[in-house]
């Protein structure tokens, strides 16, 4: 079954499906990545805004998350390529 391309339509875009199991099999190890986004429906995907303030202290910088992404994109790629 075909799904046409729409805007607003998550269903409709592959890399959306893509990027979904991305985050849950690989950025989800990681204690600080908190979620899909503030929309996301399931309680599994939405941020603990409690435990993130809690450990505001210890959350990783803006390079060290770009660093976390680059190894686990890492990762996905070499998992998806066997």
């Amino acid at each position: 079954m075909a799904i046409k391309t729409q805007p607003y339509n998550g269903k409709s875009k592959t890399i959306e499906s893509a990027f979904g199991r991305f985050q849950m099999q690989f950025l989800k190890r990681d204690w600080f990545f908190t979620g899909q986004n503030i929309t996301a429906k399931s309680d599994e995907s939405k941020a603990n805004e409690e435990f993130v303030m809690a450990n505001k202290s210890n959350l990783p910088s803006l390079e060290d998350i770009k660093a976390v992404y680059a190894k686990r994109r890492q990762e996905w790629n070499a998992c998806s390529s066997s």
